[in-house]
């Protein structure tokens, strides 16, 4: 069998319970404009405007995070999303292997599976399938998690926990991206480079261009085949060195969206995020797509 399931599933502990309580009250408390207001100004008072040191050590080896569920017929839990014609979330994955087995870096690559459901959920899950047929080790991780939330929380503790080296990467990873088939070469090529940075997303947002005003003070890089530039934000898939993680991670370990936690990270701590012009990957929403490359005629090719 070429992947292994874990069956000690994890769960939120009471540490997260808080996290997720305190996100509540703090909800509640937004829509007090004179609070508000307030707590904007102390974080203004209180921000870290000195640059982090960064190691520009050689990589180790990638570890893919990825996140996925199972996916019920409750809407209310799923509601639908605007997808390209013939989006899968399987494809996606079978994309993501497709690109690592022709690879001749594919033996640097581990990937552990972050799943939200039962073992039962995963054996009538046609994402079983796509398991049973890949050549490359997969460890399966079951999670019970109500909330994308509560996943989150979850596995980036998990994540901190992992005994991997310091300059090993990180990829954490979404179930509904498409890849460029050099990705692989292409991330540890920028990684090994003498470019300065702390983050980089695969992912060449097409706000970029609709808001071109809040991209204004970007810095270009090159590397052998691709322009790179700082970016303020992205979504939550992006890769980062373990050593960044552990640095980083009481910002990750938060109830805030990732555009709410990468805008502290790159404004208010100068952390540096990069992303790639043109993209090595897109995020498989009809809106959002690559903005020059039609990553989504894959979802018509026959698997």
């Amino acid at each position: 069998m070429p992947f292994n399931v874990n069956k000690n599933v994890q769960k939120l502990k009471e540490s997260e319970v808080t996290i997720i309580r305190r996100s509540e009250r703090i909800n509640k408390l937004k829509n007090n404009f004179l609070i508000s207001n307030a707590w904007k100004i102390i974080k203004q008072c209180n921000s870290k405007k000195s640059e982090p040191d960064r190691n520009l050590s050689t990589s180790g080896n990638l570890y893919i995070i990825y996140r996925h569920v199972y996916i019920s017929d409750d809407v209310g839990r799923f509601p639908p999303k605007f997808r390209p014609d013939g989006f899968d979330y399987n494809k996606c994955f079978i994309n993501l292997i497709e690109t690592i087995e022709n690879s001749k870096l594919r033996d640097r690559v581990n990937i552990i599976v972050f799943y939200n459901g039962t073992i039962d959920d995963l054996n009538k899950d046609k994402f079983m399938n796509v398991l049973n047929t890949t050549q490359i080790h997969i460890e399966v991780r079951l999670l019970e998690a109500s909330s994308a939330l509560q996943a989150v929380l979850v596995m980036m503790r998990e994540v901190k926990n992992l005994s991997i080296m310091p300059n090993d990467i990180l990829y954490l990873l979404e179930n509904d991206y498409l890849h460029h088939e050099k990705w692989l070469e292409e991330t540890f090529e920028i990684f090994d480079s003498k470019i300065k940075f702390d983050y980089i997303s695969l992912y060449d947002h097409p706000d970029r261009y609709k808001y071109p005003s809040n991209y204004s003070n970007s810095v270009l890089y090159v590397t052998s085949n691709r322009h790179w530039t700082t970016a303020p934000s992205t979504c939550g898939t992006f890769l980062l060195k373990y050593e960044v993680f552990i640095r980083d991670y009481k910002y990750f370990y938060t109830y805030k969206n990732d555009i709410k936690v990468f805008t502290g990270l790159t404004k208010r701590l100068k952390r540096v995020l990069l992303t790639p012009i043109p993209g090595l990957s897109t995020h498989s929403m009809s809106e959002h797509l690559d903005p020059i490359q039609r990553f989504e005629a894959y979802f018509k090719k026959d698997n």
